[in-house]
């Protein structure tokens, strides 16, 4: 199956959208094996000075798992750029082959990363992997184990998290130690 939804100057309110959604289906609708959604769209809202705009994204759902008539594993890859500003603030980010699978078994989910992103902050293309998968408890809001790097040309951030702390590192030393992730500031897109 595949379609696709063209909207111009779409209003309400102090929002705006134009642009192009295309998605494709592969497999049963009831049970999708894989769906591309490819979208090239702006966004404004000039009540928050905010505006968007994502351009050549491509977000592919795949390798789903069902277990009476539920999803309990599968990935997302995202590729492409989401440009503008939130709140005042410059966003520039790019995806290339983003993907990030998740599993969910009894009570916990176990996420795996890979790929790479350009955020804004950094201006620079680095690669995201979780050599441990990061597990996150369905009552929880951090993560209770798993390590999580993000590594450029010369340098790795590793951030390995347990039940009881969540411990950073730069180039294999350690530079920072908190209790639980929500401790954790500075994150940018």
């Amino acid at each position: 199956y595949t379609g696709a939804i063209t909207y111009t100057n779409c209003k309400e309110g102090s929002e705006t959208w134009n642009g192009t959604v295309q998605m494709t289906y592969e497999g049963p609708s009831s049970a999708p094996a894989k769906i591309t959604t490819t979208v090239n769209s702006s966004y404004t809202n000039t009540s928050s000075n905010t505006s968007l705009t994502v351009s050549g994204a491509t977000i592919v759902y795949s390798d789903f798992v069902y277990a009476n008539n539920v999803i309990t594993s599968g990935a997302v890859t995202l590729t492409g750029n989401i440009s503008g500003t939130v709140n005042n603030k410059a966003i520039n980010a790019g995806y290339d082959g983003f993907r990030m699978s998740y599993s969910y078994s009894g009570n916990t989910t176990s996420i795996q990363i890979a790929g790479r992103i350009n955020p804004s902050c950094i201006n620079s293309w680095v690669t995201v992997s979780t050599p441990a998968a990061l597990t996150l408890p369905t009552a929880t809001s951090c993560y209770t184990g798993g390590e999580a790097r993000i590594t450029d040309s010369s340098n790795t951030v590793s951030v390995i998290f347990t039940y009881t702390n969540v411990s950073v590192s730069f180039n294999n030393t350690s530079v920072a130690s908190y209790n639980n992730c929500s401790e954790i500031q500075g994150l940018c897109i």
